[in-house]
């Protein structure tokens, strides 16, 4: 079978690669030993497809406000599954200060919307670190797209196009070889992943996600020093009444209700999240 990048119209199967290049003037989480003034952070970021599709996470850089990582990630949107033409498929981004006794401090998220276009892009941009889940964010990370269509081979037919939406592209089908190729002859000396490769094995839930971001909104919360004067809306709300462990009583629509609430009352982007929340899968 022979896949073709295609410029036909209609297209919605993309192959990305993303590249997380850099970012600049985070937020510092970690005390300087003898002053105990923060001053620094060790920052990675773990990176989703969605709210619970996990593409992988970059390397981790030590004390430092404006790491560079250059960490590049491959893998399929199915752009069927979105419910704006103009969109792909949205990324959700979350920037953490690693610690090695305590979990990792949460220091920020994006939510990026990768554009559609039926003739491909590529596109390096610098997008804020938002604070809505965080309020002590600060910062930009820049990061690059290569969006490219793929259609399988039913493109190349008069009136073909349809098994489009089933055909994977050539980079997912060699991830696929690998993995049987892994699972079949296992290296017993390979290392560790450190490819950013698409991970399949033991992949939590959707409400695992989405339940392991409010408890780290909740853990940011308890953190901060100095909480900036909460605005009306969020007093009289009192979003962080109920305790951690009671939320997790609660079913995922009314996780991502309270996910909703806290985001538009802190000024995040109301309609990218909510795209978020019900983005469809990596393929």
């Amino acid at each position: 079978m022979v896949f073709l990048p295609c410029n036909v119209s209609g297209v919605r199967i993309y192959n990305v690669q993303m590249t997380i290049v850099r970012a600049r003037n985070l937020v510092a989480k970690d005390r300087h030993m003898l002053t105990r003034q923060r001053t620094t952070s060790d920052p990675f970021v773990e990176v989703f497809l969605g709210i619970d599709q996990r593409i992988g996470k970059t390397i981790t850089v030590k004390k430092s406000l404006n790491p560079e990582w250059n960490s590049t990630f491959t893998f399929d949107i199915d752009a069927t599954k979105s419910s704006d033409e103009s969109v792909a498929g949205v990324m959700f981004l979350k920037l953490y200060d690693q610690d090695v006794l305590t979990d990792h401090d949460l220091i920020g998220t994006l939510v990026v919307p990768i554009p559609a276009a039926e003739s491909g892009i590529v596109e390096t941009k610098w997008y804020p670190v938002e604070n809505a889940f965080c309020p002590n964010a600060t910062g930009d990370v820049e990061i690059k797209f290569q969006l490219t269509p793929v259609v399988g081979v039913a493109g190349c037919f008069p009136g073909g196009g349809c098994l489009a939406s089933i055909t994977p592209s050539p980079q997912t089908v060699a991830r696929w070889v690998v993995m049987g190729k892994n699972s079949i002859m296992p290296n017993k000396t390979e290392k560790p992943n450190t490819n950013n490769s698409f991970q399949e094995d033991n992949k939590p839930n959707r409400r695992d996600y989405i339940v392991a971001l409010i408890q780290a909104v909740y853990v940011n919360e308890d953190k901060r020093n100095s909480p900036p004067k909460k605005s009306s809306k969020e007093s009289k709300l009192n979003l962080f009444k109920t305790p951690v462990e009671g939320k997790m009583e609660q079913d995922t629509n009314q996780l991502e209700d309270w996910l909703m609430k806290v985001n538009r009352i802190r000024g995040g982007n109301e309609k990218y999240l909510s795209f978020l929340l019900k983005s469809g899968n990596a393929r």
